[in-house]
C-alpha cells in the first residue's frame, strides 16, 4: 500500500493568521513579518522541518519571509529559512500537480492547455499525470480504487493516447 502523505497544521490557520484587508493607502500597509511566534512553530533551517508546515500555511510563510528588506544584511539561518520554505512549497505542489492535471483533464482541459497551465511541454505534462493515475487506479481505498480505471481510460481515449502497452486501434 502507497504511504500518502497527510497535511500538516490546522486548516484554519493561514486564515487565522492573515489580517482582513481594509481600504487603506498601500503606502499605510505594515510589511509583514515572518511568524516565527506561531505556537509550535518556528522558522525552518531544514526542508524536513519546513515540510512539517501546513502546506497552505507555507505559501504565506515564505511571502512574509520574502518581503524582508536589506537581504545582504542577514545572518545565513535567515537565508536558509528562505530555501527551506521554498523548497518545500516546491515539493508540496510537485506532488499535488497531477491531481490538478487530472481535474482538468475530467472538466475537459486538452494536454496542451494543461501543459501550458503547468509550464511543461505536452509529453512531460501527460508523463506526470499519467503515472500518478497508474498509482492512484492501484491503490484501494474501502473496496474501491482511489482513481476508477474507467475514467482513466476515457481520458486516454479523449486525449487520443492508447493505454500503456496498447497501440493506437
Amino acid at each position: 500500500m502507497e504511504h500518502i502523505p497527510q497535511s500538516r497544521g490546522d486548516a484554519d490557520e493561514i486564515i487565522s493568521q492573515q489580517p482582513i484587508p481594509t481600504e487603506q493607502h498601500a503606502s499605510q500597509v505594515a510589511v509583514p513579518q515572518p511568524r516565527a511566534e506561531a505556537p509550535a512553530q518556528h522558522l525552518p533551517v531544514t526542508f524536513e522541518e519546513a515540510e512539517a508546515h501546513n502546506p497552505f500555511a507555507l505559501l504565506g510563510e515564505l511571502r512574509d519571509h520574502a518581503m524582508a528588506l536589506r537581504l545582504d544584511e542577514k545572518p545565513a539561518g535567515f537565508h536558509l529559512t528562505e530555501l527551506a520554505l521554498s523548497a518545500a512549497v516546491v515539493a508540496w505542489w510537485s506532488r499535488w500537480q497531477p491531481i490538478a492535471m487530472h481535474r482538468a483533464f475530467r472538466a475537459g482541459a486538452s494536454l496542451a492547455e494543461v501543459a501550458a497551465a503547468a509550464g511543461t511541454t505536452e509529453a512531460e505534462a501527460y508523463d506526470r499525470w499519467s503515472r500518478w493515475a497508474a498509482r492512484q487506479t492501484q491503490l484501494t481505498i474501502a473496496g474501491r480504487p482511489s482513481v476508477e480505471p474507467d475514467e482513466v481510460t476515457s481520458i486516454r481515449v479523449r486525449l487520443d493516447i492508447p493505454e500503456p502497452n496498447r497501440s493506437k486501434p
